[in-house]
């Protein structure tokens, strides 16, 4: 289970970390972060590239 940090996932997303952190607020179905520390999150790869290929297979229509 690979940890990503913000920066690692903003880049993934093809987001600037700034735009990552308000999207991750307000879209309720993103994977939820690991809290590692008070002050430290993570997010697990795996579920980060679940929730990408599902949004994929929804933009194309091939979730049905």
């Amino acid at each position: 289970m690979p940890l990503l940090t913000d920066a690692d996932v903003a880049a993934k997303l093809n987001m600037e970390v700034t735009q990552f952190k308000v999207f991750q607020r307000k879209n309720k179905t993103f994977p939820a972060a690991i809290r590692l520390t008070e002050r430290t999150l993570r997010w697990d790869e795996d579920e980060v590239d679940t929730w990408l290929s599902a949004k994929k297979e929804e933009k194309n229509g091939d979730g049905f």
